[in-house]
């Protein structure tokens, strides 16, 4: 089941649970309106990016407000330091966005409101009434042309000229908005194309003249420029590690702005002064953010509770199902990976909590014996370190005792414990990091047979 695509969202997990990836995943749906198929991935993420259409940053302890939305920044100029004001990377693709939206909206409207006015015409012709331009005596409509897919082409015009003038599709698009808000007031503002001034102007007549009745129509109608619905490039921020960053000083006023009901173009929608560029601001409804959280790093319930009210949150934790392909590689000795990641997760959530369980991207590209020691030594091992302070013997019981990590006496009289992590070995047949048997019996299973 395909999962609803929400404005504002966060992945949150353990360590290696594919949040980022899972984020790529859902930014290329938001915007193609499918996930990508194997193998396109990385190539549309880099084409979306290139197009502006995705931006990818992390948050860290120093990121601040005049990063992400904007600030005054040094810049010099020869020997001198001036002071400008800077846009961040939110108030750029918001702006993006905006802008975007505002051209597909209009250009979409002008299009179906053309489409009605041919209608309103082609049903007139019908009826053999003619359809003045200017009053009558003046300029007519007399005939509408179309493609050979039946898609209006042009209008053909009549008047006092000898030769018909024709008004093509494209001329309207290109001039039909701007005669709207008020651009062209008069005949001399609609620009020539190609033409001399004088012969320009006498085509530029009926050009007015109809943008005119097309005006009309609209009002008669009731049409407006704003109520249609149509289909609108979408934008997606990607923001990692999003709790790693301050929110408060980060977001600043953008907190509000960017709650689904108080987007531009929702019916509570709301714009704010910016305090550097003092310039109005709102957040367009076709920015998606998408943010992903490490709970190993931070608990969701320490989050800033004005972020958790405006964001949708997606619980993602280890899979071990998705170690099975790995295990039928006859590298790793056997070694059923889904059971040793499930019994490390189970020990870690009875010693600590769940929020520190480690994920099953960690074994995803493990393919021989080799590659599964490395694992361990240079990433869980570090990893369960952190998790408990380098406490060896909590370490000891989370691997069930295997042997990685030994156990021997404080001193010859003391019964008290010391415990050491196995050392390397400089002989390969005699590294018990190698040994199928110390891996199985961290989830029990180190009587099974060798399947390799």
């Amino acid at each position: 089941m395909t999962t609803p695509i929400r404005l504002n969202q966060i992945f949150y997990g353990p360590p290696g649970t594919g949040k980022t990836y899972s984020t790529i995943d859902e930014a290329i749906r938001i915007i193609d309106g499918v996930y990508p198929k194997n193998g396109e991935r990385n190539n549309r993420f880099q084409a979306l990016q290139k197009a502006g259409q995705i931006e990818l940053i992390t948050f860290h302890q120093n990121y601040a407000y005049e990063d992400f939305m904007e600030g005054i920044k040094p810049k010099m100029k020869e020997e001198n330091i001036l002071y400008e004001i800077k846009d961040g990377v939110f108030k750029r693709i918001a702006n993006r966005a905006n802008e975007d939206s505002k051209k597909t909206h209009n250009a979409t409207n002008v299009r179906k409101l053309i489409e009605k006015y041919v209608n309103h015409i082609k049903e007139k012709l019908n009826n053999n009434e003619i359809i003045y331009l200017k009053g009558k005596g003046q300029s007519t409509i007399k005939q509408i042309r179309y493609d050979k897919e039946g898609n209006f082409q042009s209008f053909v015009l009549g008047g006092s000229v000898t030769s018909p003038q024709s008004l093509s599709f494209n001329i309207i698009m290109r001039d039909y908005e701007r005669f709207n808000n008020g651009e062209i007031a008069a005949v001399r503002d609609i620009m020539p194309k190609g033409q001399a001034e004088r012969e320009h102007l006498s085509t530029a007549i009926y050009y007015f003249s109809l943008y005119k009745r097309i005006q009309e129509f609209s009002q008669q109608s009731n049409l407006t420029l704003n109520e249609q619905e149509i289909k609108r490039k979408h934008y997606v921020l990607i923001i990692d590690e999003i709790n790693r960053g301050n929110i408060s000083k980060i977001f600043g006023e953008l907190i509000t702005l960017v709650e689904e009901s108080k987007r531009l173009g929702q019916k509570d929608e709301l714009s704010l002064t910016l305090p550097y560029s003092n310039e109005p601001f709102g957040v367009p409804d076709n920015l998606y953010i998408i943010g992903t959280m490490n709970t190993a790093d931070r608990s969701i319930a320490l989050l800033d509770t004005a972020l958790r009210r405006r964001f949708s949150f997606i619980e993602m934790m280890p899979d071990e199902n998705k170690l099975k392909e790995v295990e039928k590689n006859k590298g790793i000795k056997g070694i059923l990976l889904s059971k040793l990641l499930a019994a490390i997760n189970e020990n870690i959530t009875a010693l600590y909590d769940r929020e520190h369980q480690i994920g099953h991207t960690y074994f995803m590209d493990i393919n021989t014996i080799e590659d599964l020691k490395d694992a361990f030594q240079q990433k869980i091992i570090p990893l369960l370190q952190e998790y408990f302070f380098d406490d060896r013997e909590k370490i000891d019981q989370i691997l069930n005792k295997n042997g990685f990590i030994i156990p021997k006496p404080y001193s010859k009289d003391s019964s008290k414990k010391i415990f050491d992590i196995l050392p390397k070995s400089k002989n390969p047949k005699k590294d018990k990091w190698k040994d199928p048997a110390l891996y199985k019996k961290i989830y029990g299973g180190n009587n099974e047979p060798d399947q390799s």
